[in-house]
């Protein structure tokens, strides 16, 4: 499938140029565009259109897409999950353990961009209303007025920029996150 240009570049401003899965910086001309959910769909859970649609896409390094293959996220996660197991069977590796050149760790379960705190600038830009309250920049979370929300937490963030103002949302949810962790 032919992805237009214009939607290469969104999904690689994604995650700011890295790779969605080991968070390798990657160039533009190298990314390969991975389908989180895949086109061999085998649960058919997902209609053609939104399988093809930026939402399903995630920017990759050619050794992530190439490993994930036709994996959803949680298989391909239980395939990392044991990676270091196949790996530490392998005669070099041995050598490489045995002489403390290689250092072998079991893949802690979370993808790069689940590891990360911020969303992409864009992304939350849709979430949130942008404006200037004469002093600085605010930005409040848009929540839809059709009563669908049985609670809600209102993060706002405030800055000397729109971006500032965005930066500061994020570090408000993964505050909130970690407490919500901690209970």
């Amino acid at each position: 499938m032919a992805i237009k240009k214009s939607d290469r570049q969104k999904v690689y401003e994604k995650y700011n140029g890295h790779c969605a899965y080991c968070g390798k910086e990657i160039s533009l001309k190298d990314m390969q565009v991975d389908h989180i959910d895949p086109l061999r769909n085998w649960d058919k859970s997902k209609t053609n259109e939104e399988l093809n649609s930026i939402k399903n896409f995630n920017p990759a390094c050619r050794r992530c897409n190439h490993y994930k293959r036709a994996d959803n996220l949680e298989s391909f996660r239980e395939t990392m999950k044991t990676l270091h197991e196949r790996i530490s069977k392998i005669y070099i590796a041995k050598v490489g353990i045995d002489y403390g050149i290689v250092n072998i760790k079991p893949f802690d379960g979370k993808f790069y961009f689940e590891k990360i705190t911020s969303k992409p600038v864009e992304i939350l830009a849709q979430e949130y209303e942008i404006c200037f309250d004469g002093k600085q920049w605010v930005a409040v979370e848009k929540f839809p007025d059709d009563g669908t929300f049985l609670a809600r937490m209102e993060f706002n963030g405030y800055g000397d920029t729109p971006e500032a103002a965005l930066k500061n949302i994020t570090e408000s949810h993964a505050e909130f996150d970690k407490c919500l962790r901690d209970i």
